[in-house]
């Protein structure tokens, strides 16, 4: 018999994960699954049921892993929460961001998404989420989408998810927290020191910091961004009872 959960998240990285485990109590880890699987109760529910797995980095490695996910357990509810970059400048580093659609930069269909919470603050927005193929590092390429495709914000795996969502008929909500906002510039060398799997592939940081010393500031000022990004997102859950989704 399959194990039902009232509600799985879905995280990209391993940055993430640790953070979203911080949202689960009676937490058990799942060593059957080719990705981090780690099932628990909600803190203020303990009969509300949550599985968080870590999906990968990129469109197609997430959907491989969300599917086997889906294809061994029953799923409730579907939220994607992690990390994104803003396409505007109303978007500032932590600021949170619950799309209401999804566009893609291989697809011209755009996909609707669930509201799991209320918007009670002026950083959360009802705008347009863009999926990339590719990282999006320069400032023109962050204006040049934005001005393309109307999106606010953008990731790597959301479109990609929702759409196996859609398919199994799974309510899907999407919450991001901006890590890096629309002026900055991203070192393109930083996504090869990622494996698939969204942990850091530490033989890779290492060459790379030999070569080039000054790549570990650029990483330390990556990891505070992204950790004001992550506590804003586990702040806003905490505040916001995962039990009270709605079914």
């Amino acid at each position: 018999m399959k194990q039902e959960y009232d509600l799985v998240i879905v995280s990209a990285l391993g940055l993430e994960r640790k953070y979203l485990q911080k949202l689960l109590s009676s937490q058990k880890r799942h060593a059957d699954f080719a990705f981090p699987f780690i099932s628990g109760s909600c803190k203020t529910s303990p009969k509300y049921r949550i599985g968080l797995i870590q999906c990968g980095v990129g469109a197609a490695n997430a959907a491989r892993n969300l599917t086997d996910f889906l294809d061994q357990v029953d799923v409730k509810q579907i939220l994607v929460a992690g990390l994104c970059g803003s396409l505007s400048p109303q978007f500032r580093i932590g600021d949170l961001f619950i799309p209401h659609r999804i566009v893609s930069t291989e697809n011209s269909s755009e996909i609707s998404c669930d509201t799991f919470f209320k918007r009670k603050q002026s950083n959360h927005s009802e705008k347009t989420l863009l999926s990339s193929s590719e990282p999006v590092t320069t400032v023109a390429s962050r204006e040049q989408w934005h001005a393309q495709t109307g999106a606010t914000c953008v990731d790597m795996e959301s479109y990609a998810l929702a759409v196996i969502a859609q398919k199994r008929r799974i309510n899907f909500c999407v919450i991001r927290a901006v890590s890096d906002d629309v002026q900055s510039e991203l070192d393109p060398r930083l996504f090869d020191l990622l494996k698939e799997s969204g942990e850091p592939n530490i033989r890779k940081v290492i060459v790379h910091i030999i070569k080039s010393p000054k790549l570990l500031l650029t990483l330390y000022a990556m990891s505070s961004r992204a950790n004001i990004a992550m506590n804003s997102i586990v702040q806003y859950l905490e505040k916001n009872n995962l039990a009270s989704i709605k079914q």
